[in-house]
């Protein structure tokens, strides 16, 4: 290259470098320019930790369409929070991951994603409402906290991947 592709300045004096030198730098920038413009492949923890988190988002959805239905249908179920903010945050933290940006928001999600997880269920067990759980119910219920840490574990290995 004889002039900067930015400025247009020129780089290099023709009398100064020959033609045999010419040959070697060029390839090497042309392979330094082409480096800093291929994406990083992603790892196999962000892949799953993403596909973890889109997974949580529609078992959010459907505890959040399910929980609408039982209030409707007269049951007292404990409300709490978390239960409605679960969803939008599970999803923007997936679109994120997916996009490896916002690292802060993706991890901070994952933490309150447990900790909702938690509170939620300790909530249930206080009100004595337990009764309408099924076994079923109390499986899912287990397996989505187990996703959650393992999707917590998973963020924090691909932290370098975000920034």
């Amino acid at each position: 290259m004889k002039f900067c592709p930015s400025c247009g300045a020129k780089l290099v004096q023709e009398s100064i470098i020959s033609s045999d030198i010419q040959s070697e730098v060029q390839p090497s920038i042309k392979s330094g320019v082409n480096q800093g413009l291929q994406q990083r492949p992603r790892s196999a923890a962000l892949k799953w930790g993403t596909g973890i988190l889109f997974v949580l988002t529609a078992i959010y959805l459907f505890n959040l369409i399910n929980l609408i239905y039982l209030i409707q249908a007269g049951f007292e179920v404990p409300f709490f929070l978390g239960d409605f903010i679960a969803f939008p945050l599970a999803l923007a933290a997936a679109i994120c991951a997916t996009k490896r940006s916002h690292w802060g928001f993706v991890r901070g999600v994952a933490i309150w994603l447990v900790i909702a997880s938690i509170i939620g269920t300790l909530m249930l067990l206080a009100s004595g409402e337990i009764g309408i759980w099924l076994p079923e119910d109390i499986a899912i219920a287990l397996l989505v906290f187990l996703a959650e840490i393992t999707c917590l574990i998973l963020i924090y290995k691909t932290k370098t991947e975000f920034s």
